[in-house]
């Protein structure tokens, strides 16, 4: 429901009905199981499923969490797109067998630097007053 809530009813320009934001969050639901198994019954063993979750979570996180506290040019959009990028990107490289020797996490951070500088300059920033409350 969450992510019904979270992504669907703030993507959607008109009010959503509840019944329709819960049959969102049930489809999402069913989606997200069958990735997971999936990946599941994919991984050799335990500790690959760990850090290849950590490898997900590290490269979508690491640099919109930084950028977000260090650079005060960076917006919303831009780390949103950041973490898709970054974690998109370390899955992708996962599945592609690690091309050229690298792990996922250094293409992914490269992506994920890149997706939250030019989105960040592409977009418009944060206020004076929403900068304000960092300053105190």
């Amino acid at each position: 429901m969450n992510l019904a809530r979270d992504f669907y009813q703030q993507l959607t320009p008109r009010e959503v009905p509840s019944v329709e934001l819960r049959k969102v969050g049930q489809v999402a639901v069913v989606v997200f199981a069958t990735l997971a198994f999936t990946l599941a019954v994919l991984m050799p063993d335990i500790v690959t499923a760990i850090v290849f979750a950590y490898t997900l979570y590290s490269a979508g996180l690491l640099v919109p969490l930084y950028a977000g506290y260090l650079w005060r040019g960076a917006t919303p959009a831009a780390g949103m797109l950041s973490v898709i990028g970054g974690g998109g990107t370390a899955l992708v490289w996962y599945i592609l067998g690690e091309p050229l020797g690298l792990p996922p996490i250094v293409p992914a951070i490269a992506v994920a630097l890149v997706a939250i500088v030019l989105v960040s300059l592409l977009t418009e920033g944060p206020s004076r007053e929403q900068l304000r409350v960092f300053d105190a």
